[in-house]
């Protein structure tokens, strides 16, 4: 089995747990990366009540190099971030963050899934992002949160964990999330799914039939229903790791 895993987005780490889980799995992997290079979305300049301007990787001069050295990926392209088109669709939510980020966000995977040539070479393709923590836990509730990751101990009390993304119960019909907050209304992080389901990388060019609301699960669900994409939970929780500022920006 071979995969193409698709990272997009601002790196404000690396974490690589997710890469060496499926190494322990024997499987192999190409890594595509999409980044931008400097940050204007949030404001002020946070993620939650993390400060970015603190940050230890975005900001450094070497941080292509490092990515490289890091991740190995078959391809990567960095680029300023753009002005973003749909500049008066959504009404605040948060006030703390930009609300055009949604786009952005989907601009960056879209553009990750252009660096590969052929994925029709792959059996399966991933989105995930710099800051996932995969795996932590099965849960058999209908709607799994997502927990977030600050410490140490947290990290190895989740990452001791023994689940495995088991892809023989992946649907190779549908778009596999890690779990869904309501039939149309997927955990966005994280999405495994066969080639021939592809155009979900490109739901950036389908955004003005996605609603109003500035969450990347309420227009990726309204893309799918709008292209009659059905959903599958995987019913697995993944994390956000939001060390952002601490000393070191690997987490391996």
């Amino acid at each position: 089995m071979k995969v193409a895993i698709f990272l997009s987005g601002q790196p404000r780490l690396i974490d690589k747990s997710l890469f060496i889980h499926l190494d322990t799995l024997n499987i192999k992997y190409d890594i595509y990366i999409h980044y931008w290079e400097n940050f204007k979305t949030y404001s002020p300049n946070t993620c939650g009540n993390i400060d970015l301007n603190k940050n230890k990787l975005l900001r450094n001069k070497d941080l292509k190099n490092i990515l490289i050295k890091y991740y190995n990926p078959k391809k990567i392209k960095s680029e300023k971030e753009p002005k973003i088109k749909f500049s008066n669709r959504y009404d605040g939510v948060d006030t703390n963050v930009n609300t055009k980020i949604p786009q952005l966000c989907s601009l960056g995977i879209k553009k990750a899934f252009q660096l590969c040539e052929n994925v029709n070479e792959y059996d399966w393709l991933i989105k995930s992002r710099f800051d996932l923590v995969f795996p932590i836990e099965s849960n058999n509730q209908p709607r799994c949160d997502m927990p977030y990751v600050y410490s140490i101990d947290e990290r190895k009390k989740y990452l001791n964990n023994n689940l495995k993304i088991d892809f023989s119960n992946c649907n190779p019909d549908k778009i596999n999330f890690p779990d869904l907050y309501s039939p149309f209304q997927p955990i966005s992080e994280l999405w495994i799914l066969k080639p021939k389901n592809k155009i979900i990388f490109n739901y950036y060019d389908y955004l003005e039939h996605c609603g109003n609301h500035p969450a990347n699960e309420a227009i990726l669900g309204k893309f799918c229903k709008y292209k009659n994409i059905n959903l599958n939970s995987m019913g697995i929780r993944i994390g956000i790791n939001r060390m952002y500022n601490n000393k070191e920006y690997l987490y391996d």
